[in-house]
């Protein structure tokens, strides 16, 4: 195994983007529809009894789908019902 030594100064290092606020992962968050907010930040982590960990979304899209009261899962084919979802939060 060869290592190289590389010498990175801090200032370069805090020219680097790290992104601290997680996006939400919903694919129409961005247009805005099924209660996504484009300017709206992931805030929870949802997961679904079929596909476990499934994504993050936003507020906006939990208080839709749970007034909803269910979600299409595309992977499994099947509605998946809002009491079977749990919502952890991701701050």
């Amino acid at each position: 195994m060869i290592m190289t030594e590389i010498e990175v100064d801090l200032s370069t290092l805090e020219m680097l983007d790290f992104e601290h606020t997680p996006a939400c992962e919903g694919q129409l968050h961005a247009v805005n529809l099924f209660g996504h907010q484009a300017d709206e930040p992931a805030k929870w982590l949802m997961v679904t009894p079929c596909c476990g960990t499934k994504l993050l979304v936003c507020e906006p899209r939990r208080k839709f789908i749970i007034a909803g009261g269910a979600v299409y899962c595309g992977d499994h084919n099947r509605v998946v019902q809002a009491d079977e979802i749990k919502f952890l939060p991701i701050d």
